[in-house]
C-alpha cells in the first residue's frame, strides 16, 4: 500500500539517501541537481520547509507499507500567478519503484489534496520530451500532454526539451478516482 505525507525536517536523512540512491537515474531524464545540492542538503531542506510554511510550496513524500520513500510529489508556485488557485506540479520516483503505478497513484492523491485542502483548481506540469513514462503518468491523472512545440529551458547548466502540460480540470476531477 502506498500513502503520502507532508515533508518534515526530520526526513532529511532518509530523503538524502533516496536522492543519492537515485541520482544517476534522475539525471538521465532531467539535469542533475549538482554536488552543492547534496553537500548542502540540510540547508536546502530547511529552505524548502520555510517555503512550505509560507504556503509557496508543498512537498509530499510517497511511502510504501514499509515506510520507505518511493518518490516525492511537489507543488510549487502556489498562487504566484494572478489567479490564486494555481500551482505547478513536479515529481520523481525511485528507479526500482517505476512502472508499478506508484507515481500515478501518488500524483492523483496530491492533486486531490491540492483541490480540497489548498483550493487549487488549476495545475500545470512540465515533462521532458524523452520521458515517456512521466508523460503517461500525467495523462492518467488528467493532464493534457500535447504534441505542441517543446520548450527549451536550462536546468543546472543543461538544456532540457520539455512539454507544458496543463491539467484538464473537469476531466481530471471526474476521472482521477479511476486510477486507484
Amino acid at each position: 500500500m502506498l500513502h503520502i505525507r507532508i515533508l518534515h525536517e526530520s526526513d532529511s536523512k532518509d530523503l538524502l539517501q533516496f536522492e543519492l540512491e537515485n541520482r544517476k537515474y534522475f539525471a538521465a531524464s532531467i539535469s542533475d541537481r549538482g554536488d552543492d545540492y547534496f553537500s548542502n542538503f540540510g540547508i536546502v531542506l530547511s529552505d524548502d520547509i520555510k517555503d512550505q510554511t509560507r504556503g509557496e510550496r508543498r512537498f509530499y513524500l510517497a511511502l510504501n507499507s514499509s515506510g520507505d520513500i518511493v518518490g516525492r510529489v511537489n507543488l510549487y508556485d502556489i498562487g504566484m500567478r494572478a489567479n490564486l488557485g494555481t500551482a505547478s506540479l513536479g515529481y520523481r520516483f525511485g528507479e526500482r519503484f517505476c512502472g508499478k503505478g506508484y507515481a500515478t497513484f501518488a500524483v492523483s492523491l496530491v492533486c486531490e489534496k491540492a483541490k480540497h485542502e489548498l483550493n487549487i483548481d488549476q495545475l500545470k506540469a512540465m515533462v521532458a520530451v524523452q520521458n515517456v513514462g512521466s508523460q503517461r503518468v500525467l495523462e492518467k491523472t488528467g493532464f493534457l500532454v500535447t504534441d505542441g512545440t517543446p520548450t527549451h529551458f536550462e536546468s543546472n547548466g543543461k538544456s532540457v526539451e520539455a512539454i507544458h502540460c496543463p491539467m484538464l480540470t473537469e476531466v481530471f476531477y471526474m476521472a482521477f478516482h479511476n486510477v486507484r
